[in-house]
């Protein structure tokens, strides 16, 4: 398949943004005061959900669902890459909640799995390698969904841009 200058051009792109945030550090634990963080991270997923669209519309899509929380809104990686990223850019969706109560970018280091306890609901990082991110009852972990679903991405988008 070949694909049109300028979508080549947005993946190309895409991944340039994805990689210089990832590469900047700012999602070091030493950096989880920083002012920049939530906007790096909103960037981020901005472009990622830009390349899971493209990965659905000009290859396969991206669904994985290990360790998710699948709901009838979310069945996969795609699904929470979404409701990540509008939660990020919109704050008046009921993305943020849990029942009455807001828990909205949350950030969770390390392994600390009962780092909040709301409405019965437990929620923090199951592992001690990785990050956590929380929007309401949903959570999203740097390593083993972003990085995985990146380089998932890149597998099915890059061979595109050779043609």
């Amino acid at each position: 398949m070949s694909l049109e200058f300028f979508v080549r051009e947005e993946i190309k792109d895409d991944f340039d943004r994805i990689n210089k945030i990832i590469n900047s550090g700012i999602f070091d634990e030493k950096n989880s005061q920083h002012p920049l963080l939530k906007s790096a991270f909103i960037e981020m997923m901005i472009c990622l959900r830009d390349l899971v669209y493209k990965c659905e519309k000009y290859a396969t899509r991206i669904s994985f669902s290990d360790d998710i929380n699948c709901t009838d809104q979310i069945k996969d990686i795609t699904d929470l890459i979404i409701f990540t990223r509008d939660a990020g850019c919109h704050q008046n969706i009921p993305n943020h909640y849990i029942g009455s109560n807001r828990l909205s970018f949350n950030v969770v280091y390390g392994k600390t799995p009962n780092a909040f306890f709301i409405n019965g609901v437990t929620l923090g990082c199951d592992y001690s390698d990785d990050i956590c991110f929380l929007f309401g009852e949903q959570k999203i972990y740097l390593s083993r969904h972003i990085l995985k679903a990146i380089k998932e991405a890149k597998d099915r988008l890059m061979p595109l841009l050779d043609n």
